[in-house]
């Protein structure tokens, strides 16, 4: 019998599991549109259901819905709810959301459960995803439903504005001032997730996701260098991904 890769149960059959929520490549109510995956060392691909596989029994699968849920229905609002921004209040690093818009709890428990199936899948689009000695306690935290203390797993909300923050990438590891953490990158709002012991630097603690703060959202613009990135990993292959691609100029 197969096991379930998170509770490590022997069950019947394992289930579809999405990693980056298949959800967040539609809008309510309308069918999927397709997405573009992209990495440097795995070809661009064009898929209306974006990346799974069977790892996780159905209960497990159950535990992410409704961090899931509450973070698609954020990404889906993104532009609804920056232009309730006021530009007269606004910090040059970070957009603070408007309070009722997102829970702390649920966005923290989203990043810890993206960072656990990123960990625990197999395919190649995520490899760079290992956790070592950090994996047990976080996937203690995910099967109890618990986001931990405010400095574990500590989470940054990114919104990268422009045709790179609408495409799902791999993800990257990243070390601010030394502290390890992991850039990921669903399409519509990427969240890095801290790896360390140790806590964020000053300035990015600051703007991590806490239970009684407000929630920002750190601004990334679209450099050109992006763009011809983007450009470069995807050629030959640019007519076997999304229109999303194919529209950079």
């Amino acid at each position: 019998m197969p096991k379930c890769s998170l509770c490590l149960s022997e069950v019947k059959s394992l289930v579809k599991s999405h990693i980056y929520p298949r959800a967040l490549n539609q809008r309510e109510g309308q069918p999927a549109s397709t997405l573009a995956v992209v990495g440097r060392n795995t070809r661009p691909q064009k898929s209306p259901t974006g990346i799974y596989e069977r790892f996780l029994c159905q209960n497990c699968e159950n535990i992410f819905n409704p961090c899931d849920t509450h973070f698609v229905n954020l990404v889906r609002d993104v532009e609804i709810w920056e232009r309730r921004l006021d530009p007269r209040i606004e910090d040059p690093l970070a957009w603070v959301i408007p309070e009722g818009v997102v829970s702390p709890r649920l966005l923290r428990l989203f990043a810890n459960s993206l960072l656990l199936r990123a960990h625990l899948v197999s395919h190649p689009f995520f490899r760079k995803v290992q956790l070592g000695p950090h994996y047990e306690r976080l996937r203690t935290l995910v099967l109890t439903g618990d986001p931990g203390g405010d400095d574990e797993f500590a989470v940054l909300l990114i919104r990268q504005k422009g045709i790179i923050g609408q495409i799902g990438s791999e993800p990257t590891k990243l070390k601010l001032d030394g502290v390890r953490a992991y850039w990921l990158a669903p399409p519509g709002l990427r969240v890095v997730v801290k790896a360390d012991k140790r806590p964020f630097p000053a300035l990015f603690r600051e703007h991590q996701i806490r239970d009684g703060h407000p929630v920002v959202a750190i601004r990334r613009p679209q450099l050109q260098e992006e763009v011809d990135d983007i450009k470069l990993i995807t050629h030959p292959f640019r007519d076997n991904i999304s229109r999303i691609l194919r529209t950079i100029p």
